[in-house]
């Protein structure tokens, strides 16, 4: 057998320039040939992940590597590119060194010297898939709070009615003089019911909240890889303008959280091959740090920009209308405040934070 890179890339033009490529990328990457999968050469990056030598991969099967985890998952993934020639962000599990991760498969049909082969390239998104759990966990939570503090205070007034008026039946005459004893109990009862609310609203208000004095840049600079990678799924991109600011008294996760919905949104509203633009500026006269979001959107109307922030409001088809409420109560409790502008041309959130 010939040795796998000369059957791949044999002598054709531009080949240094294709292998340095393959080698180099931090996608795991490998060549098979269609009819057996045999794998004829894959990258460092395969290789890295899954710890073994090429002399251990070369003419196996990813079946005889251990890739696949879900055998439904590899004949669906054979059946779409059998059927169209071509794979685009199939999404599986795998495994490698005995971890099961999460990829996306994006794969071709291709002629490499007279031989039909397939050239896979596998996106590890693991931790994008086990950050966006925790974040999703840590808005539910957020919500849940809202809304339960919300119900509560709406149970409490209705119950404070209803006492007033026991009071005073309990005082009014002889007949009702009869049933004091039902009615001390029943005001007995709301009380009870009311000190358990109280309790709940506290332990609401005083649940976990860590705060730290932290940049801002640094918070955005370790989601940029995250965003990023986000954002090029969708055919788009993402700028940084950091000014030199500050430090923050912050809550980290939450602030990432904010982030990360409104980078969201910006990136599902700009066009293909559009930017989205994070910035961050020091009003050192006005004593604020600004973070603004910049999407190439077409704007929003004015019927939509006085609804923001109002949970369960949404124009996505398959939106929950929480995130922007999520991001306007986490910002109350860093006590600043969120500004939107926009235009047909595009659309600013600015997150405005205060400092002494």
């Amino acid at each position: 057998m010939k040795m796998a890179m000369e059957v791949v890339w044999g002598q054709r033009e531009g080949e240094d320039r294709f292998r340095k490529i393959f080698q180099l990328s931090p996608n795991l990457m490998l060549v098979c040939r269609w009819n057996d999968f045999a794998i004829l050469d894959v990258n460092n990056a395969f290789l890295e992940s899954f710890e073994l030598e090429k002399n251990e991969v070369i003419g196996k099967t990813t079946l005889d590597i251990g890739f696949w985890v879900k055998t439904e998952d590899k004949l669906n993934f054979i059946r779409k590119l059998a059927k169209e020639g071509t794979v685009i962000n199939y999404e599986t599990v795998f495994k490698a060194k005995d971890e099961i991760k999460v990829g996306l498969l994006s794969a071709e049909i291709v002629n490499i010297d007279n031989k039909s082969c397939v050239i896979v390239i596998i996106t590890d998104i693991t931790s994008k898939k086990i950050f966006e759990n925790e974040l999703m966990q840590l808005e539910l939570n957020n919500i849940l709070l809202e809304m339960a503090a919300s119900i509560s205070h709406e149970v409490r007034n209705p119950m404070t009615t209803v006492r007033g008026y026991l009071q005073l039946l309990r005082k009014k005459d002889e007949k009702c003089s009869a049933f004091r004893n039902v009615f001390d109990i029943m005001i007995e009862e709301l009380d009870r019911a009311n000190e358990l609310i109280t309790e709940f609203l506290a332990i609401a208000q005083k649940r976990s909240y860590e705060i730290q004095t932290i940049n801002l840049n640094d918070i955005i600079k370790k989601l940029f890889p995250l965003l990023q990678a986000e954002a090029l799924m969708e055919s788009k991109f993402i700028k940084m303008e950091l000014d030199d600011i500050p430090k923050l008294p912050l809550n980290e996760a939450e602030i990432r959280q904010v982030i990360i919905n409104l980078v969201k949104n910006a990136i599902d509203i700009s066009p293909v091959n559009g930017f989205v633009k994070i910035k961050t500026e020091n009003r050192e006269e006005e004593k604020k740090v600004v973070l603004s979001v910049h999407d190439q959107g077409t704007g929003i109307s004015p019927e939509n920009m006085a609804k923001l922030g109002t949970p369960f409001f949404t124009t996505k088809e398959n939106g929950t209308g929480l995130g922007l409420a999520v991001c306007y109560r986490i910002i109350e409790r860093h006590q600043g405040s969120i500004e939107i502008e926009t235009s047909p041309f595009g659309t600013v959130f600015k997150v405005i934070f205060n400092y002494e």
